[in-house]
């Protein structure tokens, strides 16, 4: 009875349209619904493609009281989990359990997803079928699936050192491929087996990769200390001063273009601070974000090709979008709306 209750209650709260009259629109949560009223907007909502035509939502709905007939820790919020298609049908809904500060739901291998939470980690297939679990070590920080290299990446903090070490898995036999340590205050970004760091300090001396397979020591002097994405197994992208820039692991120049700015005049101050959501399979596309707006940039032609603004200041800080594996759409959660947009 309760899966159809909810059944209902999104059939009632959705609504789309095609792609030809605009984008499609799903709404998640608002104030009037009992089950969706305590919605907590923090670091564990987001929305992430699973495929092309197929995106996932996760949203923190307040704490958990029951599961099912078991009555379950008063310290563990319910994460309910939707998969929606590009018309905006939810194909598949499950509710998982955890603390906020100690849950991981991510991208997963096989076009799933993985949740990961104190000591356990489990894959789920699509259709939010649970596939397999495997038990996670006590001193796991973070993980994540790069699909593009179908590697899963976790991250395991030490104490003792005040280090952590990046392992790189594959996302099939889960058979150990490479591994990194790094300073335990360190940023880093994940690529295919390689790990670009910075750390605090001199801006053009704090960048470094990490690599077994290729040298990157001509990147050395390169003010990579702001926002920072590979693109592909030997092109790195970085935002400096409000410009995009692409290099090579040779350090060659690919592209350099101004960035527009995308906050609203009220945070103009704060700089650019640009987050890169996403990069498109094929390393063509890359989505980024900065307070209220999103933009779409072909890398190819080095212009952008769509832009979504958002519909209060700072709505989409919370929950950062989502490009899809093709760069053709966008997916935006938007004062509670899921919104799907095809990117031209």
């Amino acid at each position: 009875m309760k899966r159809i209750a909810l059944f209902l209650v999104f059939a009632l709260m959705h609504s789309w349209a095609t792609a030809a009259s605009g984008p499609v629109t799903l709404t998640l949560w608002n104030s009037d619904s009992d089950s969706t009223k305590n919605v907590q907007i923090n670091a564990k909502c987001g929305l992430f493609y699973l495929s092309p035509d197929r995106v996932a939502v996760y949203f923190d709905i307040g704490p958990a009281h029951s599961k099912g007939d078991l009555t379950i820790s008063t310290e563990e919020d319910e994460f309910r989990i939707l998969v929606v298609n590009g018309s905006g049908q939810v194909l598949a809904r499950e509710s998982v359990y955890g603390h906020p500060g100690a849950i991981d739901i991510r991208p997963g291998p096989g076009n799933g997803l993985m949740v990961g939470k104190a000591g356990s980690l489990s894959f789920y297939d699509a259709d939010l079928h649970i596939k397999r679990s495997l038990p996670l070590r006590h001193n796991v920080l973070g993980l994540s699936y790069e699909r593009r290299w179908n590697q899963l990446v976790i991250t395991y903090n030490d104490d003792a050192t005040h280090t952590r070490t990046v392992k790189f898995y594959d996302g099939d036999s889960l058979q150990v491929l490479d591994a990194f340590t790094i300073p335990e205050v360190a940023r880093f970004v994940p690529g295919d087996r390689q790990v670009a760091v910075t750390a605090s300090g001199d801006c053009k001396r704090s960048a470094q990769v990490l690599s077994h397979q290729r040298s990157w020591d001509a990147l050395k002097g390169l003010p990579i200390c702001d926002t920072y994405v590979f693109l592909g197994y030997d092109t790195l992208a970085y935002s400096f001063k409000g410009h995009l820039i692409v290099v090579d692991h040779l350090g060659h120049q690919l592209l350099s273009r101004s960035l527009p700015a995308l906050a609203t005049q009220e945070f103009q101050g704060m700089g650019y601070l640009f987050e890169f959501p996403n990069v498109s399979d094929d390393g063509s596309r890359i989505a980024f974000t900065n307070t209220d707006a999103t933009a779409v940039l072909d890398l190819k032609s080095g212009e952008e090709v769509f832009r979504y603004s958002a519909k209060e200041p700072r709505s989409l800080i919370a929950i950062r979008p989502a490009l899809s594996p093709d760069g053709k759409h966008l997916a935006v959660i938007d004062t509670g709306t899921l919104i799907l947009s095809s990117v031209p």
